[in-house]
Formats: C-alpha cells, structure tokens, sequence
C-alpha cells in the first residue's frame, strides 16, 4: 500500500497526467479568450500533446508558449478564414432552418459537415 505514492508509480504517473492535461486546457481556454489568438493556441496544444506522446517533454507551460509564439504569425489569418467561413454556414444553415427546402438544408449540413472534418485536420497538421 505505501508503494501507490512513489513518483514512479502507475498511480502517480497517472496524477501527473491528468494534472498536465488540465493545466493544458486551462492555458488553451486562457489563450483563446481574445478570439483571434485560438487558431494558434489550438496548435499550440496539438504540440504539446504530440511531445508528450512522443515522450520528448513532460512539460507544458514552456512548450505550450513558445509553439504559440512560433506558429502565431501563420496560423492566424488561417484561423480568422477559417471563423468567417464557419460564421457564414452557420448563419445560412440558422437561416435556412427558419423553413427552406430539406434538400437545401441537406446540402448545408454536409457542407458543415465537411468544414468541421477539414478543421478537425488542418491545426494538427500545422
């Protein structure tokens, strides 16, 4: 029973991860508070997720900052493209929804559809 405490036990490797992912949706939910600044936080947390599978880094606050300062520049004008297209499916989908024709909302739904997957891929790929 002592042994469930040690810093290399399953239980404590177990503590450690779930502390690191909450530390790293915590930053990620600071960083996309100013709305323009989430495609690079997005990013910047698929990075450090990718260190810690790869075990190259245990950490997450320095690893997390300075991919977003690196990816900042380029992942930004993807994102404010990317928002202003989901803005406007999802305003026509709203708008349509108010009573269009089905076969119309079918085709907008799988175009969100599609949006969402591409999105889903494009900030891991970053």
């Amino acid at each position: 029973m002592g042994n469930i405490f040690k810093l290399d036990s399953p239980f404590m490797k177990f503590l450690t991860l779930i502390t690191n992912l909450v530390c790293l949706n915590v930053l990620w939910l600071l960083c996309c508070l100013p709305v323009v600044t989430a495609g690079a936080a997005t990013v910047a947390m698929y990075y450090v997720i990718f260190l810690y599978i790869t075990k190259q880094d245990d950490t997450v606050a320095k690893p997390f900052f300075k991919a977003f300062k690196e990816n900042f520049r380029v992942v930004t004008p993807i994102w404010i493209l990317n928002l202003l297209i989901g803005l406007a499916l999802a305003a026509e989908v709203f708008y349509l929804s108010q009573g269009a024709e089905d076969w119309l909302i079918l085709i907008f739904a799988i175009l969100a559809f599609i949006y969402i997957g591409a999105t889903s891929y494009l900030y891991p790929l970053i």
